[in-house]
Protein backbone atom coordinates (compact mmCIF):
# COMPACT_ATOMS: atom_id res chain seq x y z
CA UNK A 1 0.00 0.00 0.00
CA UNK A 2 2.90 2.45 0.85
CA UNK A 3 4.11 2.09 -2.81
CA UNK A 4 0.30 2.72 -4.01
CA UNK A 5 -0.26 5.87 -2.24
CA UNK A 6 2.54 6.85 -0.41
CA UNK A 7 3.69 6.40 3.29
CA UNK A 8 1.31 8.86 4.97
CA UNK A 9 -1.30 8.00 3.14
CA UNK A 10 -0.57 4.64 3.80
CA UNK A 11 -0.44 5.25 7.67
CA UNK A 12 -3.92 7.71 7.45
CA UNK A 13 -5.72 4.91 5.96
CA UNK A 14 -3.97 2.17 8.83
CA UNK A 15 -5.09 4.83 11.86
CA UNK A 16 -8.48 5.30 9.86
CA UNK A 17 -9.70 1.70 9.75
CA UNK A 18 -8.34 1.18 13.55
CA UNK A 19 -10.30 3.83 14.76
CA UNK A 20 -13.82 2.31 13.15
CA UNK A 21 -12.63 -0.54 14.38
CA UNK A 22 -12.30 0.06 17.76
CA UNK A 23 -15.54 2.67 17.52
CA UNK A 24 -17.77 -0.84 15.81
CA UNK A 25 -16.38 -2.90 18.70
CA UNK A 26 -16.94 -0.40 21.52
CA UNK A 27 -20.74 -0.25 20.03
CA UNK A 28 -20.94 -4.06 20.15
CA UNK A 29 -19.38 -4.56 23.51
CA UNK A 30 -22.11 -1.94 24.51
CA UNK A 31 -24.87 -3.43 23.47
CA UNK A 32 -24.19 -7.26 25.03
CA UNK A 33 -25.50 -7.09 28.55
CA UNK A 34 -23.44 -8.48 31.25
CA UNK A 35 -24.27 -11.97 32.55
CA UNK A 36 -25.42 -10.57 36.11
CA UNK A 37 -27.76 -8.01 33.70
CA UNK A 38 -29.10 -11.09 32.10
CA UNK A 39 -30.03 -13.21 35.56
CA UNK A 40 -31.71 -10.22 36.61
CA UNK A 41 -33.98 -9.96 33.75
CA UNK A 42 -35.28 -13.69 33.84
CA UNK A 43 -35.75 -13.33 37.31
CA UNK A 44 -37.92 -10.68 36.67
CA UNK A 45 -40.14 -11.74 34.34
Amino acid sequence: MKKAVGGRNAAKFVQLEQYLQTTIRGEIQDSIPFIDEIEKSRISK
